[in-house]
């Protein structure tokens, strides 16, 4: 797709201008190395990352992260917003409080963001609610969400739940 992309100067033109890019890993990593005369990241505002717990080893997520994020001064780098259902895959029951504290830290280098659950009403939850249930503002009490942000201080992870109803 970068190839069609890039290859006609009117393609190349729309890309370099464009004000919203939805793409791949692959093809921003690809936009990033090949394209940098019309693609960079300081033009970024929010680089939005889902399922942000690939960010890991080799994967082309860290590598955009590595190479091309944490390059740029501070006050260049975009916003990241990292979505993901399960902040660390593939970890083993015997883990220790320590390393799992570890890895998170490492998650939360690589995006350089805070990890939060947030937690509120489920869909499965909602009920069809009369006026007379909701403030001025057309909002109900039960329309809360909260969001907890990792507390480094605890040992473990202070982010993952020990219940899956506490997230």
């Amino acid at each position: 797709a970068c190839h069609t992309a890039t290859n006609s100067e009117a393609a190349r033109a729309e890309l370099a201008s464009a004000n919203i890019i939805v793409s791949t890993h692959g093809a921003a990593k690809d936009l990033l190395m090949h394209y940098g005369d019309m693609f960079h990241l300081d033009r970024v505002n929010l680089l939005v990352v889902d399922e942000c717990h690939y960010a890991t080893g080799g994967h082309g997520y860290k590598v955009i992260l590595k190479k091309f994020y944490h390059r740029l001064p501070q006050d260049k780098r975009p916003r990241v917003l990292g979505l993901t259902a399960s902040p660390l895959v593939n970890v083993k029951k015997s883990v220790t409080d320590d390393a799992l504290h570890r890895m998170l830290d490492q998650l939360e280098n690589t995006l350089d963001s805070t990890l939060a659950c947030v937690t509120g009403p489920r869909e499965d939850e909602h009920e069809i609610r009369n006026s007379s249930d909701e403030d001025d503002s057309g909002a109900s009490d039960d329309d809360e969400v909260e969001i907890k942000l990792r507390d480094k201080s605890k040992k473990g992870n202070g982010l993952i739940p020990s219940t899956a109803e506490e997230c």
